[in-house]
């Protein structure tokens, strides 16, 4: 059990704290990924999925009755889409690069949690753009 199993209240954000424990589970083996590819791809993915995090948790944050707030928000949940295009980039080249030890397998099941927080995102996003009509 982890502090984050305390309040699965908000699915999306037990999610991307799932995308990000994998991320750093799979990027920090060394067998996988050698010390040259460190601040290349490693130290960025992991940032991105830890980004994702903050981003919807700081999203969830806003209140969605404050115009102003649900602009800042819709923004936020913009930005973390974006980041899970941009990981799911860096997963496919990871994937390409033959002196990275990453199959089809892993590769498939780390962008299925990156899908998987991106739909929920924009799912999210539309939902609260149908607010500010």
């Amino acid at each position: 059990m982890s502090i984050l199993d305390i309040d699965k209240d908000f699915r999306i954000l037990v999610k991307a704290g799932e995308l990000a424990d994998y991320t750093i589970k799979i990027t920090d083996n060394p067998k996988r990924f050698a010390k040259k590819y460190r601040f290349t791809f490693i130290n960025r993915m992991q940032n991105i999925s830890l980004d994702i995090y903050e981003l919807i948790n700081t999203a969830n944050e806003l209140n969605t009755n404050d115009r102003i707030a649900l602009e800042q928000r819709l923004r936020l949940q913009n930005q973390a889409i974006t980041k899970c295009k941009t990981l799911l980039f860096l997963i496919n080249l990871c994937y390409k690069n033959e002196k990275i030890a990453l199959n089809e397998r892993q590769a498939i099941a780390w962008a299925k949690y990156v899908v998987n927080v991106k739909n929920m995102t924009i799912k999210w996003h539309n939902q609260d753009r149908m607010k500010r009509k």
